[in-house]
């Protein structure tokens, strides 16, 4: 089981090239200035997903990311 704080779509020219999804991971030990999740992995809701449930949520978006040469982004954890 993987917990996640949320997942944030649709993220254009953010992380990288094209259209990408963030799956923000609780319990960051930095506190970088510039942080843009800083009141997310401080204040969140944990969801528990498994391996395939995680899979089959990113899957969603493949279409936008293969068009946009986009991809799936971890941070925060």
């Amino acid at each position: 089981m993987f917990t996640i704080c949320r997942i944030i779509r649709h993220r254009i020219n953010t992380d990288g090239n094209g259209i990408t999804t963030l799956v923000a991971l609780p319990k960051c030990p930095l506190s970088c200035k510039y942080c843009l999740n800083a009141k997310a992995l401080k204040e969140y809701e944990t969801y528990q997903y498994s391996e395939q449930e995680l899979i089959d949520n990113l899957l969603q978006d493949a279409c936008y990311m293969i068009a946009t040469d986009g991809g799936v982004c971890f941070g925060g954890g």
